[in-house]
């Protein structure tokens, strides 16, 4: 097996990348990039007066794994967020013309039901903490495909996704079309 990503620089600010493993049965079955869309909706407040992600760029890449189990692996990679921060992030159920995103990208396998508390199990999780240059990436394994359709990867404030999977308000939003 073997872990395939790619990114490059679309401009100052996030890049994204977003890497699920691939096998002789896995292939790129989706990859989009461009502005990543700040939240309009942002409300300045304790831990932010400002929204962090203002006009930043991305770039995203996903990989499913077509083999035994569908299980995928999912690699994240940011550039240009605030140095020592950290982030929760997922993959989204929806576009980001649609609720910014909706709600977080569940396991559609009924051999795999949806928890009574999202978990990371049954969601993609993200979360990260950006280095001293303001870089970070992060790996989620889950035990599902992601299915084809319009979805996001969202950024959210706060520094991690608590149990329930409730995460915090919601700073970038980046579009894909699996």
């Amino acid at each position: 097996m073997r872990i395939r990503t790619r990114s490059r620089a679309l401009g100052a600010g996030i890049i994204v990348t977003l890497g699920v493993l691939a096998t002789a049965a896995g292939a790129i079955v989706a990859s989009g990039g461009g502005e990543v869309t700040a939240n309009p909706a942002f409300a300045p407040n304790a831990t932010d007066a400002v929204n962090p992600a203002i006009g930043a760029a991305g770039r995203v890449h996903v990989v499913v794994n077509g083999g035994r189990g569908g299980q995928a692996l999912v690699t994240f990679h940011v550039d240009g967020v605030p140095a020592g921060r950290s982030f929760a992030a997922h993959l989204h159920r929806d576009s980001c013309a649609t609720a910014f995103g909706g709600p977080h990208y569940q396991s559609p396998d009924p051999a795999h039901p949806i928890a009574a508390n999202a978990d990371p199990d049954h969601e993609v999780w993200l979360d990260f903490t950006a280095n001293a240059d303001g870089r970070a990436q992060a790996l989620a394994i889950v035990p599902f495909e992601v299915l084809s359709g319009a979805r996001a990867v969202v950024i959210h404030q706060g520094d991690h996704t608590p149990p329930g999977g409730v995460a915090g308000q919601r700073l970038a939003c980046l579009d894909i079309e699996i």
